[in-house]
């Protein structure tokens, strides 16, 4: 079957198996993104597996990649086998999510180290949960108001979700600035600091990235042609595919592999034992940090040098 309407633009897997309406174009389409989808939904289970079984439970992380591994789900769905268009309004709501964990984790870890923690739960979390709550009630009103024909990339639901998504991200980079700043007041290694600045700051330039792809997207559709269709060209097009294609990667999964990339599980706890055991027995002194590895940093506030990683 085609289209629902004209963004949720192909109806998954069957269009390379339909003799009539069979397209090239949407047949890659829909093959491409589900493999996409699949692996990174396979690298986001492992991901989580690790994080659980880590020494240091870094809980941000782990609700983090529980949300992409719903999204990935969803994803599949959508692309692979249903043309169900609430499933892409759900994806963005737990893409948007993910982007919302991250901000309060690395805010949060801000204000502990800057030491004023009483902003925390007078400001901080409140103002977190307005901001789920809208998303929340953004993605209600899309689902309630879904129109299935050739204007519908009008509607209001689609800017209000990527225009809130480009606030976020500018809270996202406040509060790395000031991670960034405090982190440079606090002794530790330059290479374990270097680490993590780098890790932040590839999360804030994706999260940036995403954000502008998925306005940019809306708002040509919105300022584009009363017919939809017409604004990139028909859906079985070449020149729809090279529009569409760059804007799912920056949209839903290029921050999933950048997050999978940076936010990186500390050792196993049967490594750390026997290292621990190692250390008891031998009298010696920890091992060194080794690149690579995360650890309590994130996940208790710490400001102290990780002993033992794997």
């Amino acid at each position: 079957a085609m289209a629902n309407s004209s963004r949720d633009e192909y109806g998954g897997l069957e269009i390379c198996f339909h003799d009539v309406e069979y397209s090239s174009p949407l047949c890659a389409r829909a093959a491409t993104f589900s493999v996409l989808a699949i692996l990174t939904l396979i690298a986001c289970v492992l991901k989580a597996i690790r994080l659980y079984r880590g020494v240091t439970f870094e809980k941000y992380h782990f609700i983090v990649f529980l949300l992409a591994i719903a999204e990935c789900l969803l994803l599949i769905g959508h692309w692979a086998i249903w043309n169900v268009l609430v499933l892409h309004f759900i994806a963005i709501y737990l893409l948007v999510n993910q982007f919302l964990v991250m901000c309060i984790f690395y805010g949060g870890l801000a204000v502990k180290i800057s030491q004023r923690t009483h902003l925390l739960a007078r400001l901080y979390y409140p103002a977190a949960g307005l901001i789920c709550a809208y998303f929340t009630g953004v993605l209600i009103y899309a689902a309630l108001n879904i129109q299935r024909n050739r204007d519908e990339c009008h509607e209001p639901q689609w800017l209000l979700f990527s225009s809130s998504q480009i606030v976020l991200a500018q809270l996202f980079l406040f509060a790395g600035t000031l991670l960034h700043r405090a982190m440079n007041g606090v002794r530790v290694d330059n290479r374990y600091m270097l680490q993590k600045k780098r890790a932040l700051w590839s999360l804030i330039i994706v999260f940036e990235v995403s954000s502008i792809a998925c306005f940019a997207y809306d708002l040509a559709f919105m300022l584009g042609d009363k017919d939809c269709v017409l604004n990139f060209g028909v859906p079985g097009s070449a020149e729809y595919t090279l529009v569409v294609w760059p804007q799912n990667i920056l949209s839903f999964l290029l921050p999933i592999w950048v997050m999978l990339a940076v936010l990186r599980p500390g050792m196993s706890r049967s490594v750390a034992a026997s290292q621990l055991v190692s250390v008891i027995q031998t009298n010696t002194s920890p091992p060194a940090p080794l690149d690579g590895y995360e650890d309590g940093f994130e996940s208790d506030y710490s400001v102290s040098t990780p002993l033992l990683r794997n």
